[in-house]
């Protein structure tokens, strides 16, 4: 049956809530009581994991990379699997807060890391001995070139 007035066909949609409704409703839900005004000036705003990295227009997987992160841990948190520690939240507060600091800062410490690294290790870099980055130190008779070869101890 077809029936040309545009009234008719309006009452058998439902129609939107007014505000008061709205209000009424929410009230009416103990789950989903609206926050009063002292509950919102006492709340922590914190941006999720997914708001900072689309405010930095990375990808999850460039976040990853650029912050140290492992990528299955931004999923996680992004999908609200996992949440982070308190540790975690500081570096994503440091992050939020100063990104491009945060990311000069690691690479930093990644190349002290390296460096103290190559150094307790014996490793030099391939620059400054022409080795491929294998030991720089040559043995000679079970014994390390310049040790003391009195004692047999390197």
């Amino acid at each position: 049956m077809t029936n040309s007035d545009p009234a008719a066909i309006r009452d058998d949609h439902p129609r939107p809530m007014t505000e008061d409704e709205v209000m009424v409703a929410a009230l009416a839900d103990p789950d989903a009581l609206p926050m009063t005004p002292e509950q919102l000036k006492n709340a922590k705003r914190r941006p999720g994991m997914a708001v900072i990295r689309r405010a930095l227009g990375l990808t999850q997987e460039q976040f990853a990379k650029r912050f140290g992160i492992p990528l299955g841990t931004i999923r996680g948190w992004e999908q609200g699997v996992a949440e982070p520690d308190t540790t975690a939240k500081a570096y994503l507060r440091a992050i939020a807060g100063d990104a491009e600091g945060v990311a000069k800062a690691l690479i930093a410490f990644q190349r002290a890391a390296a460096a103290e690294y190559a150094h307790r290790s014996g490793v030099v870099s391939n620059r400054s001995n022409g080795t491929d980055g294998r030991r720089a130190r040559r043995w000679t008779h079970g014994r390390r070139e310049g040790g003391n070869r009195d004692s047999g101890c390197p």
